[in-house]
């Protein structure tokens, strides 16, 4: 970029005053909230993934994970199935290497 490029004409204020050009932080705050902004819309896409995920699912497999659920979880083992997700879905002491479901 040539230095004509890079120069700017100020234009003066009403009151005759030079105008006070922007700071070199208000640049670099845009561009954290620019990348603030694209992490959000890269988040809430893996949200959308995981959704469309669930909603491809037949329904006939969906109600069946809400029995294994309901049926182990009257146990009180909702919550360590809640923060496993339906992955990792296995009822007290049905193969899991030795572990009694305990936390």
């Amino acid at each position: 970029m040539s230095l004509l490029a890079s120069l700017t004409i100020a234009q003066l204020n009403p009151d005759g005053s030079v105008p006070v050009p922007e700071a070199p932080d208000a640049q670099a705050q845009a561009a954290a909230a620019a990348l603030e902004r694209q992490a959000q819309w890269e988040a809430m896409q893996a949200q959308m993934k995981e959704l469309q995920a669930v909603l491809a699912m037949p329904l006939k497999d969906i109600l069946a994970e809400h029995d294994k659920l309901k049926k182990c979880c009257r146990l009180g083992c909702l919550r360590r199935h809640v923060d496993a997700g339906p992955a990792r879905h296995a009822p007290r002491g049905h193969g899991l290497g030795g572990q009694t479901g305990r936390e």
